[in-house]
């Protein structure tokens, strides 16, 4: 991620602890994630994982590997969304990794070729929503104009 988002979202980390997660993930904690699954994460998402560990964006959840004390109980982790959402038979989300649910229930994931998705169960489509992680966190999650 650029260097400007990276920096705003460590202003807001240092601002508002307790929508981070307290503990970052180690790269085999990652690639242990990564093979559970059957994906390979992007690197934007890698890198966030890494400073990160997980935290509220705005008014976005990023699920990572940790989970921050405003984030509650659901969806501890990305692997445990993931899996539940594929469980549950949502549209479009095999093949996903499941990085956030929307505030209507509807997951948010990134496919394959790193593109951001959700799938709608209101409107019974999955749509493409950004062209990456990075695009997510600046347009959706912190609102920015480029």
């Amino acid at each position: 991620m650029s260097p400007k988002i990276l920096g705003i979202l460590e202003g807001e980390r240092q601002k508002y602890p307790v929508m981070w997660s307290p503990s970052t993930p180690t790269v085999d904690e990652i690639e242990r994630a990564e093979r559970s699954m059957g994906v390979h994460f992007v690197d934007d998402y890698r890198d966030f994982l890494v400073r990160f560990g997980a935290g509220i964006v705005g008014s976005q959840t990023v699920i990572g590997l940790g989970r921050a004390e405003a984030m509650g109980n659901h969806e501890t982790s990305v692997v445990v969304a993931t899996k539940r959402f594929q469980a549950e038979n949502w549209p479009g989300v095999v093949g996903w990794y499941v990085i956030s649910v929307d505030g209507r229930g509807n997951p948010v994931g990134i496919d394959p070729s790193g593109s951001i998705y959700i799938s709608d169960h209101d409107l019974h489509r999955v749509d493409r929503i950004c062209d990456s992680f990075e695009e997510w966190i600046e347009k959706k999650c912190l609102k920015l104009k480029k």
